[in-house]
């Protein structure tokens, strides 16, 4: 990997549309510090053109990828996903057993299914892994079983939270090891100009030079645990939508996991049949999406970023059914049932005058806008990156715990010994 022989080598993984917009306030801060390269990994849907290709928009930051690793992602089946991982984990082992391409770390964001496979290359190569959002909970997704495991794969911990923090020194992590920044996310809305109403318009195929009011952003991703309630969740927002036919809809494709097809098929169809107040999108960049949240009158659906990034706005989010469930929340996130009734009642909540006016005053819990600086200050400090691959397992005195009873009595064990 060519680099500055001062300089050293941080692989940075972007596999979808989502984490490279929360990568970039850090990408900037390294780069403008120049001391830490970092190389970005492209993948995922980020190459797939039904997903919208979206590796323009690095290229577009002036960013050139260091590998495109395709991944096959020709369906949403779990077979799928898994042999996804599989290629990613081939295809990086490759990259790390050759000196000449062998990052000092791998830096990995959040939980989607292709971290298992990064994870397992950098591990297995002894080259420390460097987690951002680790410690959060999603109950109603698959997600949380891979964040934790990448968790205990990492060497170290950039958190949104103390409370996520801590969930990581219940999990053995070394304190000194977890520090806590806030949210990626967050730094862009704190510092990023948004672009202007005609250019948003322009992207949507709407008539410049002001968007259509009201306006919702719509988002709805697969509960990967359980199809049923993704089923649910997805008619009751569309009854819902159908009934609120004065609301404008931006409606952005949902992620690639298992069971996202039938919501892409059937999103797109309720932007054909309402042509004049609906369009769905597959990407529109994370600088748009965050410039359309600023005029939206809420995000609707169960995307992390009306938990995360819509609060510090301050724009309303409709969260719907479990898959957010777990993490904090804002008082701007109305949390609903996967029930039509409910939606249609939040869509009125978020109207309502009152609630604008407590909107302003909205506090959320995740950062200041500066994760990104607290990051590279934290790698900068760190002199050893190799030192970092081993780690201790710290075990935590937790005093409400019941202790474990072993399965046997103590007769029984003394027999066995005999």
């Amino acid at each position: 990997m060519a680099s500055h022989s001062t300089h050293r080598r941080l692989a940075v993984l972007t596999s979808t549309r989502a984490d490279y917009g929360l990568w970039r306030p850090l990408l900037a801060e390294l780069e403008r510090r120049g001391t830490i390269d970092p190389f970005l990994v492209v993948t995922g849907t980020h190459l797939e053109k039904r997903h919208g290709r979206t590796i323009q928009e690095i290229i577009r930051d002036g960013r050139r990828p260091w590998r495109e690793i395709p991944l096959g992602l020709v369906d949403d089946t779990p077979l799928t996903a898994t042999r996804a991982a599989a290629r990613l984990a081939e295809t990086l082992a490759v990259l790390f057993a050759d000196p000449a391409t062998r990052p000092d770390a791998l830096a990995l964001l959040g939980d989607r299914f292709e971290l298992l496979g990064a994870a397992c290359a950098a591990l297995l190569h002894g080259i420390p892994i460097f987690h951002v959002h680790g410690g959060e909970i999603t109950e109603g997704a698959i997600d949380d079983s891979v964040r934790h495991a990448v968790s205990k794969m990492a060497a170290l911990h950039f958190v949104s939270t103390a409370e996520h923090g801590r969930r990581l020194l219940q999990m053995g992590e070394p304190e000194e090891r977890v520090h806590v920044v806030g949210a990626l996310g967050v730094d862009a809305i704190c510092h990023e100009p948004p672009l202007a109403e005609e250019a948003l318009c322009r992207m949507l195929g709407w008539p410049p030079p002001r968007l259509p009011r009201p306006l919702v952003v719509v988002t709805f991703h697969p509960i990967t645990r359980d199809a049923a309630a993704t089923d649910r969740g997805l008619a009751a927002l569309l009854t819902a939508l159908e009934e609120a036919d004065d609301l404008h809809v931006v409606w952005t494709a949902p992620n690639a996991d298992p069971g996202s097809n039938a919501i892409r098929a059937r999103a797109r169809d309720f932007a054909r049949r309402h042509p004049d107040r609906a369009v769905f999108v597959d990407s529109l960049g994370h600088r748009a999406y965050i410039s359309l949240l600023r005029r939206a009158l809420a995000v609707i659906g169960n995307s992390s970023s009306g938990i995360l990034e819509a609060p510090a706005i301050p724009t309303a989010t409709i969260d719907i059914g479990t898959r957010q469930q777990g993490r904090p929340k804002a008082s701007s996130v109305i949390s609903c049932r996967e029930n039509a009734r409910d939606i249609v009642h939040a869509l009125a909540l978020v109207r309502d005058p009152a609630f604008r006016r407590r909107l302003a005053d909205c506090h959320h819990p995740f950062g200041d806008g500066q994760a990104g600086r607290r990051i590279a200050d934290v790698l900068t400090a760190e002199k050893d990156w190799s030192a970092l691959a081993a780690k201790p397992f710290c075990d935590q005195r937790i005093a409400d715990v019941s202790p474990i009873q072993e399965p046997w009595t103590s007769e029984e064990k003394a027999c066995a010994a005999s």
